[in-house]
């Protein structure tokens, strides 16, 4: 029995520092495998965002409408998140897309807005469509048997109708080219950074 007892503490100790001993194996584990994840997640966002500046510069004290698009400005640095084989871009985001023919002093890289989505219809309202039965949009669309889009007309799988906010700058878009495939659409505005940058003071 004495000897039973004096093994009793050394046994408990042994079994004190195993624990211990397996407690920092958890904490190896869990420190690699956050380190781990935090790799991953900096190569998908390298792989999937980048930054880029818009061309120009904005004049806060003009009153005359300055971009195509109401959410961005000139000289505004955005967030891109790019567009992939498991990611499409959805009516209403902002993208960037190739200018299907390009031309001296015409921009290869168009800014926009996806109005349109396949398989929605465009319909006739007054000066402009509707499409996809959502409420009219707010620039005109040219009237006749020579316009480019016709009312009824249903667009196909693989295009998307990309237009401007406002019709009150000269920029194109699909009413002056049609639609645009889905390779031309490279990548969609996440973030309008210029507001943190001090860029300009947003609304």
């Amino acid at each position: 029995m004495a000897q039973n007892a004096q093994l009793e503490p050394a046994v408990a100790l042994e079994r004190n520092r195993n624990r211990v001993k397996a407690a920092r194996r958890w904490i190896r584990r869990l420190r690699y495998g956050l380190g781990a994840l935090l790799l991953l997640v900096g190569v998908y966002a390298l792989m999937s965002y980048s930054v880029y500046t818009l061309p120009g510069e904005y004049d806060p004290n003009s009153t005359k409408v300055q971009s195509p698009i109401e959410d961005i400005q000139r000289g505004d640095t955005v967030l891109l998140l790019k567009l992939n084989l498991w990611r499409d871009p959805k009516v209403g985001d902002i993208v960037l897309y190739d200018h299907p023919n390009p031309r001296d002093g015409v921009p290869e890289v168009m800014l926009g807005r996806i109005a349109g989505a396949p398989g929605e219809e465009m319909r006739r309202a007054g000066p402009t469509m509707a499409i996809g039965g959502r409420p009219p949009l707010s620039v005109g669309f040219d009237i006749g048997s020579q316009a480019t889009f016709q009312d009824g007309q249903v667009i196909p799988e693989g295009q998307y109708l990309i237009l401007m906010d406002t019709d009150a700058v000269n920029y194109g878009d699909s009413r002056d080219f049609g639609l645009i495939t889905r390779d031309a659409i490279r990548q969609k505005v996440a973030l309008n950074m210029a507001g943190v940058l001090g860029q300009r003071a947003m609304k």
